[in-house]
């Protein structure tokens, strides 16, 4: 959220340079990482940080589409990483294997140094589309100046308003507040669609991880026939959401969540007691659905209850719930993973992502 609010207030071109070099910085404290465990964490951190950049993105998608669009642009940046889950997982568990004849345990390892320096460079060819962009967020008077208005109006020191602010940006149980909205109804509803958000993806992480757990225990899976998932994965992808670009008409957004949170219900289902690939596939298209569609339908949702001066800060703070939700989603459906097993697990799973739907559509805002 505080890479949004800052984009809300500077722009949102500066703020995407920040996050992009930040990026490349984190490939090249990888690159020259070695053997110190303590530098290639301090680069995964940074590289988490960086990734701020897709809440940013969305914001500035919100800036220059009409309400009646605003969820197909969504789609589109949906769409690019389709495209980047289809190619890069795949092109990893097919080179990465062969090449320089490091194929055993540890043998990726080895070549840390030489993936950094590719991705930083692949980043470092990034920025030349960055500077052809245009800035979406228009000219604001100072923001010193409005800062001193509002103080004087309230009696409050601008250097306090500034703290207070930035504690709330970077607390995480202020994610699921939005204090800076002014009418109470929006604030109520951002604050129920921020939960729904978080509970959707906490199941949503929980299936992503553990997927893989079953493939490898239920079919044998090696490394490479888990990137045959992910090629499956994204070209599902990609053919639901080009066909989701064309086809999504303005206000039907609330019906798409629905569909695709009963849709992962599904996948958790048939892929829990696939007895064998077959059905386990089919599964995966009910996963690629709600994949594909979950996020650009909540974005689109969200970004219309939302003023356009907090874009930014409002996409950055479902960003960080989704990483929230990342942090203990997978974990989480591990535990019942290895004590009930897949089958009874996924089950459980499932009703707990029924029940986030309903929830969902009982919210009088959705």
């Amino acid at each position: 959220p505080l890479s949004g609010a800052l984009s809300d207030t500077y722009g949102r071109i500066p703020v995407l340079l920040f996050l992009h070099i930040l990026g490349i910085v984190s490939y090249l404290m990888w690159a020259v990482s070695g053997a110190s465990f303590f530098f290639f964490l301090i680069s995964r951190l940074l590289n988490g940080a960086a990734r701020a950049n897709v809440a940013v993105l969305s914001a500035m998608v919100s800036d220059i589409s009409s309400k009646e669009m605003r969820t197909r642009g969504m789609a589109v940046v949906g769409a690019a990483y389709s495209v980047a889950y289809l190619v890069g997982p795949t092109a990893s568990a097919t080179l990465l294997g062969p090449l320089l004849g490091l194929s055993g345990p540890g043998g990726i390892g080895a070549l840390g140094p030489q993936l950094g320096l590719v991705a930083a460079l692949l980043s470092a060819l990034n920025l030349i589309l960055l500077f052809c962009l245009s800035e979406s967020v228009p000219q604001k008077p100072p923001v010193q100046s409005q800062t001193k208005d509002s103080a004087s109006a309230t009696g409050t020191n601008p250097s306090v308003l500034s703290k207070v602010r930035s504690s709330l940006l970077l607390n995480p149980s202020a994610l699921f507040s939005f204090q800076s909205i002014a009418s109470q109804t929006v604030r109520d509803c951002l604050r129920k669609l921020a939960f729904i958000n978080f509970a959707h993806m906490l199941l949503f992480s929980g299936l992503e991880c553990n997927l893989l757990y079953l493939a490898q225990s239920r079919f044998g899976y090696t490394s490479k026939d888990q990137g045959r998932i992910f090629l499956f994965v994204g070209i599902s992808m990609a053919i639901i959401q080009g066909g989701f670009i064309r086809r999504f008409k303005g206000g039907r957004e609330a019906a798409t969540l629905v569909a695709s949170i009963l849709s992962q219900a599904v996948a958790y289902l048939v892929i829990g007691l696939a007895p064998s690939e077959i059905p386990f596939y089919i599964g995966m298209l009910f996963y690629s659905f709600t994949s594909a569609a979950f996020v650009p339908a909540f974005n689109g949702l969200t970004s219309m209850k939302v003023p356009a001066d907090q874009q930014g800060q409002a996409m950055g703070k479902l960003r960080s719930l989704n990483a929230l939700a990342r942090a203990f989603g997978p974990s989480a459906v591990s535990v019942l993973f290895w004590i009930f097993g897949p089958g009874v697990s996924f089950a459980i799973a499932a009703g707990l992502t029924v029940a986030v739907a309903v929830s969902f559509r009982r919210m009088s805002c959705s």
